[in-house]
């Protein structure tokens, strides 16, 4: 498999997951309770929050894989965007398991606001 090939792997997994179409292997180390946003939450390595200058959520960008192919959720565009070297992927989804809501009930608790 190609580099580019591998990144457009990786970055349709990540939107078949956020569509709820991802069908978990035995080999994915997930239990019988499988549960997408659970999944995106806890294999996310890092999340950065975009907030207007008058303290507005304007979206969160979680990183899912970096080093190799570097893969990034971006709920303020919903796009998944995926670069590896100087091939860069990006494929729009649907929020099917609530990814942006969870991003909203966090802002919500620290304080900012959301529409």
């Amino acid at each position: 498999m190609t580099s580019k090939e591998q990144l457009l792997a990786n970055v349709l997994h990540w939107v078949n997951v956020l569509e709820g179409k991802h069908e978990p292997e035995d080999g994915d180390g997930i239990g019988l309770e499988y549960d997408s946003l659970e999944y995106v939450c806890e294999s996310s390595l890092d999340v950065e929050y975009t907030v207007s200058g008058g303290g507005w959520l304007i979206g969160a960008s979680y990183l899912m894989a970096f080093g190799g192919p570097t893969v990034r959720i971006d709920t303020r565009h919903s796009t998944v965007i995926g670069t590896w070297g100087h091939d860069r992927c990006e494929r729009p989804y649907t929020d099917k398991i609530g990814l942006k809501s969870h991003g909203e009930s966090f802002a919500e608790a620290v304080g900012l606001n959301v529409s």
